[in-house]
This record gives structure tokens, sequence and C-alpha cells, in this order.
């Protein structure tokens, strides 16, 4: 059977797994922390090739980074960033702005995934839909066809972050933010895409583990 009652909570008069109710405190943490309201909403560059907010993207092939090797085993490519995977759940969805009643997992810029969170007491999967990217670029990842409006500045709430134990990947590059990199995130294990490209982030880099597997600064 599913979880009992007791591991849920109530959102807009509907009952929601504990890890749902956490995930979207989370998020609407991370709006507020990062200048939520001025957020431009889901838009495609100027070519029509990306879309944002966790949907598929295709990648020009002359595409050039500015990379951060912190292990002799990352892969980091020497001219193009590779493809995103992208989640079989956020393909077709529609989106929603950030806070709107619908599921998180339909807000602007998240996608989720079906994952096993745990074990009921009768010994069956329990499955839930979990973050898995937050996807909030300012531009493409040359730092051309901005989109137009995006102001996502501040500092990025570290705690918060790292309760996110499912995030495989955090793409806000060509932003305004600042502060450091969190540290928290070195807890994520399942995390292998970070792109911070063109912010005004400061401080050291956190000595990921091997599971990181692309950083863009």
């Amino acid at each position: 059977g599913a979880a009992s009652t007791a591991d849920h909570r109530q959102i807009h008069g509907e009952f929601v797994s504990a890890n749902r109710y956490a995930q979207r405190y989370i998020l609407a943490v991370i709006y507020f922390a990062l200048n939520g309201n001025e957020w431009a909403g889901a838009a495609s560059t100027a070519d029509g090739n990306n879309s944002f907010g966790g949907r598929k993207r295709r990648m020009r092939g002359d595409e050039r980074i500015n990379e951060i090797m912190m292990d002799k085993n990352m892969k980091i490519p020497s001219k193009a960033k590779p493809h995103r995977r992208v989640l079989s759940e956020d393909s077709d969805e529609p989106k929603h702005p950030f806070l709107s009643s619908v599921h998180e997992c339909n807000w602007e810029f998240v996608g989720c995934e079906m994952t096993v969170i745990g074990i009921d007491k009768e010994g069956n999967k329990v499955r839930d839909s979990v973050v898995k990217n937050i996807v909030l670029p300012g531009a493409d990842s040359n730092g051309e066809n901005p989109v137009p409006g995006r102001n996502v500045s501040g500092k990025l709430p570290g705690k918060e972050l790292g309760k996110l134990k499912y995030l495989e990947e955090i793409t806000m590059n060509h932003n305004k933010l600042a502060g450091s990199i969190p540290t928290e995130l070195m807890a994520l294990d399942d995390l292998y895409w970070v792109d911070f490209t063109g912010n005004d982030m400061t401080g050291t880099v956190p000595q990921f583990g091997e599971g990181l597997q692309y950083l863009y600064m």
C-alpha cells in the first residue's frame, strides 16, 4: 500500500506526501531568495532552438564554455556541452507559474521524475514524483539571446537546496547570482550537472564528489 496518511500533508485541500510538501516548500524558498517575482516566464531564445523550464533543448555543436576541472576524471568536453538528459514527464506537460496551485513539478523551470523514495511497512516500494532539475538560464549557453526581463539575482539558499536529495541538475547560467556555491550541494549524490556560467559568484568551488560530471562556471 501507499505511505500512511500520517506521512501526508494538505496543500489546497489535497493530501500530498511529506516528500512533496517538503520539496514544494524548498522551491518556494528558492523563488523568494532569488527575486522570483521578477523572473520572466518560460521563453524560447530568438532562434527558437531552445526552450527553457526543464523541457527539451537542442544545443548547437559549436557552443563554447568556461570550464573548471575539479578532478582529472571529470568529463569536461573540449568544445560543446553534452546533451542534457530530457525527463520524460516534462516533454509535453504544460508549465505553470511558480507558487501556483498545480503540482510543483508542473511549475516553470522545474523537471521531475517518478522515483522510488522508500519502502512501506508491507515491504512495498513507495514512489513519488521528485525534483530532478532546476533549469533557469538568463540566456543561451554562449551568453547570447538573453531572456527578456529575466532577473534571477541573490544568493542561493544552500540549506534548502541541499535537501533536494534527488536533484541531478541545476542550471542558472548568465544571471545575477552572487555569493558562493553552497557547500551543501556536495552532499547531493545524484547531482551530475551544475552550470553557473556568467554570474557574479565569488569564493572557492566546493570539492564535489565523483558523481558530478559537468561543472560550468
